[in-house]
């Protein structure tokens, strides 16, 4: 992909160059539970999304914003791209759930304030509720499903100079309320380039031809919609996708997906990988291969070593190779990817010194012990370290670890924030420019050689760089501090996680004398019984309360034990540890095993 084009540039040249090759798959199994493939060639899709275009220039002009509003299906593809045709801005938001209003997508309207919806007949009754109360009837609506693809599109023009900004990827809002993140066309070029020069540079760079980009990720998501639509385009592969829901119904169809197209490259959040583990089964994988599997990336959510180690030998029998599985890192403001390890290099896992952890100074311990999910449980469950995995070093994309007080660079093993920097950094947030100075106008103390003084994006991630390659500790807003001693959540959930088995939150809470620490977490596959689940309840709290002693030093004030479901995440799936610490405070959630 040149440095010179963009998405709707590239789209155009494949129109005219690769007109029948088969660009998009979509595969739905909605329509056919055993999966109903439809498919569209480079020359069809170009058209459709100048018939979208030309369509969308009677509402507005290049730099208005278009929010796409539509159920994952061929139909949200078009729509996006036809909104990058068109010169406007792509706001890619998800449909309301049973036609409720939704919030997030409210609050989003509001802020970006769109000329046009993009969506479907089926979708559009569900739609309007939370568009109506913010935007009224001002604005045009858009039935993809319902165009004349066969028709020339209506004349329009593009001044594709003017035409910088090409999304805005609203933040997950993990922290606190979604943010708008400015995406240029210039930042899609680069990071495209970044991800596959990372990604298969076993290949000198360049995907293969007879690669497959496979992904069941929603598109609104920075993730999905770079594996999805962007990086496809970019690239000219094959893109194989289906809808979250679809995997979520059966993740074995993720895998099988995989066995079934030729080279698969794709990409998920750490709880996919532990779902397909569990719930694929050997009749799901009869006859299929994952030998031509050519990478899986980690991303989006902190891996845990358990679920690295079960996924692959989950899947070793069929095929899979154990350096397929790559830990990655990435984040919107980014544009998305940020580091990974080289594909078909083993994954750097590094056991750390708990206290020093915490006290921020990363000491490597217990070298000896092996290299295996049993030394690994062992040297966590002592409360004696905690078991990382590496995403090597700064390669395509620039990183730095930086104490976040001086703004000078952290040495090695010495934990810091992660700063970017480059033409994959967005340009900042939508009509925020106090948060766009104070996130991306960060500059370094006396740089190392080769090292830009600025401007930095400030992640608010917390990471130490050792060995050579870089480890996630946690993130800076969700750091718990009792009694002086810095904790990461992220240990301490996962502690949790080895006894529940479902999603957990570790918040801190006001105390008496200094703040205190609560557990949220869910239980699943309950008993039968109230009184058995009252039981389960008192030997889980039991057995949390203990480890957490045991392998952080620290008190619990309390475990709040909950059903599967009830603990808030955002929209890529990530736990939302301040509204849970606020439902906490006002006792909003219901607690298993109190009615006996």
């Amino acid at each position: 992909m040149s440095d010179a084009v963009s998405i709707p540039a590239v789209l155009a040249q494949r129109g005219r160059l690769q007109p029948d090759e088969v660009a998009f798959t979509f595969v739905d199994y909605d329509v056919d539970p055993d999966g109903f493939a439809e498919s569209l060639t480079w020359s069809e899709l170009h058209q459709r999304a100048t018939v979208v275009a030309g369509e969308l220039r009677r509402f507005g002009t290049v730099g208005d914003r278009v929010a796409i509003i539509a159920p994952q299906s061929m139909d949200y593809v078009v729509g996006f791209l036809g909104a990058l045709e068109a010169g406007l801005v792509a706001v890619p938001l998800s449909v309301p759930m049973f036609g409720a209003h939704d919030q997030r997508v409210s609050t989003v309207l509001r802020d970006c304030e769109p000329v046009a919806i993009l969506t479907t007949s089926a979708s559009v009754d569900d739609v309007m509720p939370s568009v109506a109360d913010v935007v009224g009837a001002r604005i045009g609506v858009l039935e993809l499903d319902a165009l004349d693809y066969d028709a020339p599109p209506a004349p329009y023009t593009v001044d594709r100079a003017r035409a910088k900004i090409a999304l805005l990827q609203y933040t997950s809002g993990s922290t606190g309320t979604p943010s708008g993140v400015t995406i240029t066309h210039d930042n899609i070029v680069a990071n495209i380039g970044q991800v596959v020069t990372d990604q298969f540079s076993d290949f000198g760079g360049v995907p293969p031809v007879d690669t497959t980009l496979l992904s069941w990720l929603p598109f609104y998501h920075d993730m999905g919609l770079m594996l999805g639509i962007m990086a496809p385009v970019g690239t000219g592969r094959h893109a194989v996708l289906t809808s979250p829901l679809s995997f979520l119904q059966k993740p074995a169809r993720w895998i099988q997906l995989l066995a079934r197209y030729p080279r698969a490259h794709s990409a998920a959040p750490n709880f996919a990988f532990e779902l397909a583990a569990r719930r694929t089964s050997d009749a799901d994988m009869e006859g299929l291969s994952l030998a031509g599997v050519h990478s899986i990336m980690n991303a989006a959510e902190r891996v845990q070593i358990g679920t690295f180690r079960r996924f692959n030998e989950r899947f070793a029998k069929f095929g899979l190779s154990t350096d397929i599985q790559i830990a990655g890192y990435g984040l919107a403001e980014a544009t998305l990817y940020v580091a990974s390890v080289e594909p078909g290099t083993p994954q750097p896992i590094a056991r750390f010194d708990y206290e020093k952890l915490s006290a921020g100074y990363a000491l490597r311990v217990d070298e000896a012990a092996g290299d295996d999910a049993a030394a690994d449980a062992a040297a966590e469950q002592s409360g004696f370290a905690s078991v990382l995995l590496g995403l090597g070093p700064s390669r395509s994309a620039t990183f730095r670890v930086v104490d976040p007080e001086t703004g000078i660079e952290s040495p090695a093993d010495r934990v810091g924030e992660i700063w970017v920097h480059g033409r994959n950094v967005a340009a900042g947030y939508w009509r925020n420019p106090q948060r766009t100075e104070e996130v991306f106008g960060a500059k370094i103390v006396d740089p190392s050689p080769g090292t830009p003084e600025g401007p930095w994006m400030r992640t608010g991630d917390l990471a130490v760089m050792s060995e050579g390659s870089l480890y996630i500790v946690g993130r800076i807003k969700d750091l718990i501090i009792i009694d002086g001693r810095n904790h990461y959540p992220d240990d301490i959930e996962e502690t949790v996680t080895a006894y529940t088995g479902a999603r957990t939150a570790a918040v801190a809470v006001p105390g008496t004398d200094t703040e205190e620490l609560v557990v949220i977490a869910e239980l699943r596959r309950l008993p039968s019984t109230p009184e058995a689940v009252a039981e389960r309840v008192r030997e889980v709290r039991k057995e949390v309360t203990a480890a957490i002693a045991r392998r952080h030093n620290l008190r619990v004030a309390d475990v709040v034990l909950v059903g599967q479901g009830a603990i808030p995440i955002t929209t890529s799936g990530k736990t939302r540890r301040k509204e849970s610490a606020a439902i906490c405070r006002a006792g909003g959630f219901s607690r298993l095993g109190s009615g006996v």
